[in-house]
């Protein structure tokens, strides 16, 4: 097993429940909060959602607790964050465009990628598996270091350079660009 770098011991990484589709969410919140966009006091989830607004909050709510979001919708959370998010022009398709962050949108940023995972209920061993939002948080020459915002999985963990590239080619859906990652950074302004 790959050793996650100490400096990412105390990284805020916020959980989603045992049975949503919170996942991109909490991914947002915790980048947030990394960021300096938010405050880390438990409130983070509940505050993105509101600041969608009326029309919004409610089918978005429904959304993250029956089938999670799409990535038009990432884009939403992001922004009632406080947070932008960036995607390259040119998508996201090797390790360096991870490491390099040469394009960033505000002074710090967090990489945030679409992952087929597999998920082993604690209870009855029961594997699935499923599309995940994760946050990259570095990439050594080692693998790649993960936060994960779902209870089954540790929340910070490094997957091999190889799992995390089979995992995130898997992680495209039908009929859209594959390998999608966003750039996510303090909302300027």
């Amino acid at each position: 097993m790959l050793k996650v770098p100490a400096r990412w011991s105390s990284f805020p990484m916020q959980r989603q429940g045992k049975q949503d589709y919170a996942c991109a969410l909490y991914c947002i919140v915790s980048a947030a909060i990394y960021l300096g966009a938010q405050q880390d006091d438990g409130g983070g989830g509940a505050r993105t959602i509101a600041n969608l607004g009326a029309g919004r909050a409610e089918p978005v709510s429904t959304a993250l607790l029956t089938c999670g979001v799409g990535v038009n919708v990432v884009r939403e959370l992001a922004v009632a964050a406080g947070l932008s998010l960036w995607r390259p022009n040119r998508r996201a398709d090797r390790l360096d465009d991870f490491a390099s962050r040469s394009d960033r949108p505000g002074d710090g940023t967090l990489w945030m990628a679409l992952l087929m995972v597999s998920f082993e209920d604690p209870v009855t061993g029961d594997a699935s598996q499923d599309l995940h939002y994760v946050l990259v948080l570095e990439v050594t020459t080692d693998g790649v270091v993960v936060a994960d915002p779902h209870p089954w999985r540790k929340p910070i963990y490094v997957m091999s350079r190889d799992d995390f590239l089979s995992a995130w080619e898997v992680g495209r859906r039908r009929n859209r660009p594959p390998k999608w990652a966003g750039c996510l950074g303090r909302a300027r302004g």
